[in-house]
């Protein structure tokens, strides 16, 4: 159960399947090899597919969370942008424009507003 768990991690060691070649071989032989096999590969089957389930899951739960995390600071963001490109913006003008134009550009007071 081990092996094919390690397997299923994507370890593929084929030692412990190298050794059943090295058995006399007989038609009893071939009858436990066969049934022995077909269930190797039946539970290695059914472990890979739920590892797959499993690690998806894990994917999803970390998107959902990163999604939310971003969400929470959409709004910060945003402002953030509209500030730096206002700022751009200014610095862009010539110095005496700003110069001539500051009282009509920019009030003598700021008015903050908070949201409660």
């Amino acid at each position: 159960m081990l092996i094919v768990f390690r397997m299923s991690m994507g370890d593929f060691d084929f030692s412990t399947i190298e050794q059943y070649e090295r058995l006399p071989k007989n038609a009893a032989w071939h009858e436990k090899i066969f049934d022995k096999v077909c269930w190797f590969w039946i539970v290695w089957g059914l472990i890979a597919y739920l590892l797959c389930i499993i690690f998806l899951n894990f994917l999803i739960a970390e998107a959902c969370e990163i999604y939310a995390r971003i969400n929470e600071d959409l709004d910060n963001c945003l402002v953030h942008g509209k500030a730096s490109l206002i700022n751009e913006s200014e610095e862009m003008l010539p110095g005496f424009y700003m110069r001539m134009n500051a009282k009509k550009i920019y009030p003598k007071y700021l008015v903050v507003r908070e949201v409660e």
